[in-house]
């Protein structure tokens, strides 16, 4: 599998010189988005997101940037958001350049199924967990299935199968308590 196999979304982006908060503030009235674009060659490039009010963005998803004047494509995926706390829109995203071979630290999601099945109520704990990962396999959660749970305990990382996620490594101590059943 390639990156042209791979599910991309399309963000078209200019690029900008100018930095501070002055300019970032003339680019958030004219609706773009201040960016950054990073790599692994400690190169940073600053962006301004065009057209973004369509397209529904998460961490760890995977972007086709595109510049709109030369047509540059750079592969990357979404690092961090900064969300506005009254109006929800988006004011800065940082976006990681990745290649095809490249393994990379994350942060990703867990999600709990089969919390209906539980003998009491369900605390979480930890709301992530740390991976290494090559960027063709990045799951987009740790799914834990809570219905062989029959008492209230302490889950630890370690009590969960993890086999279902062979090509990632936990980076995370296995002992962390991850939720708490009552």
């Amino acid at each position: 599998m390639n990156l042209a196999h791979k599910e991309f979304t399309k963000i078209n982006y200019v690029a900008r010189d100018q930095l501070g908060k002055i300019h970032l503030n003339i680019l958030r009235k004219e609706k773009k988005i201040p960016a950054v674009l990073y790599s692994n060659t400690s190169s940073v490039k600053h962006l301004a997101i065009c057209n973004l009010s369509k397209i529904k963005v998460f961490k760890n998803m995977f972007i086709k940037l595109v510049e709109k004047d030369t047509n540059n494509i750079a592969y990357s995926i979404i690092k961090d958001l900064q969300i506005n706390p009254v109006t929800r829109g988006i004011i800065h995203i940082d976006f990681f350049n990745v290649q095809l071979l490249d393994n990379i630290d994350l942060k990703v999601p867990i999600s709990f199924e089969n919390i209906e099945k539980l003998p009491g109520k369900l605390n979480i704990v930890q709301r992530s967990i740390r991976i290494r990962c090559n960027v063709r396999v990045i799951p987009k959660s740790i799914r834990i299935d809570l219905s062989r749970v029959s008492q209230k305990i302490k889950i630890k990382l370690s009590n969960v199968d993890l086999l279902r996620y062979n090509n990632i490594t936990i980076l995370d101590s296995l002992d962390i308590v991850i939720a708490k059943v009552r």
